[in-house]
């Protein structure tokens, strides 16, 4: 009853963010495509997340910057392959601290995603570094993109429709697959 309960929730986060992947497609047409603007607030940390309004939609550069309570600040700036679908400022794992986790979806007909994921630093909390989340392996059954992400609890979730072999792009046959993303084994396993 507890995972049915859990695996429910999910399921409704999952759709809420669908809303997501069209609302900053939405925006970008209206605003010429550049010009994205996104300050998260949580935890009395801030991540504000820009795009130059003289990039292009679907490909280009992003930056990033995060503010901790102690007034410290950390500057990225990185590439990205598609439009960034959503930002989250949360603790993942076991740390107390927040992580700023971007999802980047790609235009292509795959609409692969991408995490981008800034934690503090070991050695000086204050500061954040670009950490690596491993990408799923090749030999998952079914994966042709289209996936969706999801970050609750300190956990990472990804949720693809699995295709057979022969499904085209348009309509995958094989149910769905969720994935959780182990920090100390850095790999995703399936739920």
């Amino acid at each position: 009853m507890k995972n049915e309960k859990k695996y429910r929730s999910l399921l409704l986060s999952v759709l809420l963010s669908m809303l997501s992947i069209f609302l900053p497609h939405m925006a970008f047409a209206d605003a010429g495509c550049g010009g994205f603007d996104l300050t998260i607030k949580k935890y009395h940390y801030e991540a504000r997340v820009l795009i130059d309004e003289s990039e292009a939609c679907g490909i280009g550069n992003y930056h990033l910057i995060i503010k901790t309570p102690g007034g410290r600040v950390s500057h990225f700036t990185a590439q990205r392959d598609g439009f960034i679908q959503q930002v989250w400022l949360e603790p993942l794992g076991k740390s107390k601290q927040p992580a700023v986790i971007l999802w980047v979806q790609n235009v292509g007909s795959g609409s692969y995603g991408e995490l981008n994921v800034y934690v503090p630093s070991v050695p000086n909390p204050n500061n954040y570094v670009r950490d690596k989340i491993a990408p799923l392996p090749s030999t998952v059954k079914g994966y042709g993109g289209h996936e969706q992400y999801m970050v609750t609890d300190g956990d990472i979730y990804l949720i693809y429709p699995r295709y057979k072999p022969n499904d085209p792009m348009c309509c995958p046959s094989d149910g769905q697959a969720i994935f959780r993303y182990n920090f100390q084994k850095k790999q995703w396993i399936e739920q």
